[in-house]
């Protein structure tokens, strides 16, 4: 007997988790890769469920998609790992690259919105003092 093919088995059957983990929350490139609208995406997400077509499509991508040119060609998925010629990566190790990456993004600009701030705060400060030397100045000439 032929063993049915379980949608989003890492996921535990969720679509919208799934569709969030590949396009994020961008609907827009969702509905851009499956040709539909943007309105039929977001209902898929609200319903949690969208055409098996859609599904399937969606779970290989989201298990990973590995290009068919060099150094890729040689890779091959294996449930849960990457194997390569240089060994066995996990989804884990993937996934634990992308978050540190995406958190590096986040730390990077978050520093450069405080880099920003301390410098209106020391032209602010600076803007202060300067009156506040005009107006030492004039409170002795008024002396």
């Amino acid at each position: 007997m032929r063993r049915r093919f379980e949608l989003f088995g890492h996921f535990n059957g969720d679509f919208g988790l799934a569709l969030v983990d590949v396009f994020g929350f961008d609907f827009d490139t969702a509905a851009a890769h499956f040709g539909v609208t943007k309105r039929t995406v977001y209902h898929w997400y609200e319903r949690n469920k969208a055409p098996r077509y859609i599904m399937v499509h969606l779970d290989i991508i989201s298990r990973g998609y590995l290009p068919a040119y060099f150094p890729f060609n040689e890779w091959r998925i294996i449930g849960t790992d990457i194997e390569t010629p240089y060994g066995l990566i996990s989804a884990f190790e993937v996934e634990f690259t992308k978050r540190f990456m995406w958190l590096a993004r986040e730390a990077t600009a978050q520093l450069k919105n405080k880099r920003t701030a301390n410098e209106e705060m020391r032209l602010t400060v600076e803007r202060i003092l300067g009156e506040a030397d005009k107006l030492q100045l004039l409170y002795k000439q008024a002396k």
